[in-house]
């Protein structure tokens, strides 16, 4: 009797860890080559900046790599929020993952109204 549970509890958590998995990157993101040619023509903060959000585009820039971009010239504002894409995404799947396993099991703690 207690192998049936034990698949279940498996299979429940190979669930949980699919529904958690990561997203595959947004289809036309902005590359890292991208963002220095923009900088690079001028395109504004601003601009560089909805056109990764428009996208959702995610980086992970080691410390080399912030002051490689640096060096080509791009803004200071696009590296701090190229620099903040993985921790925000980071969160947001984490947020996503809890709200799923919360609908199914309730929530972790006591809601006191």
């Amino acid at each position: 009797m207690r192998e049936p549970a034990g698949i279940l509890i498996a299979l429940g958590a190979a669930l949980v860890a699919a529904a958690c998995a990561n997203q595959p990157a947004a289809k036309g993101a902005v590359s890292v080559e991208q963002v220095v040619e923009m900088s690079r023509s001028g395109a504004s903060a601003s601009t560089i900046i909805a056109k990764m959000q428009q996208t959702r585009s995610v980086y992970l820039l080691p410390g080399a790599g912030v002051a490689m971009l640096r060096q080509e010239g791009v803004p200071e504002p696009v590296l701090e929020y190229m620099s903040s894409t993985r921790s925000q995404a980071e969160r947001e799947q984490a947020d996503q993952c809890f709200k799923w396993v919360w609908c199914i099991r309730g929530p972790p703690y006591m809601v006191v109204r």
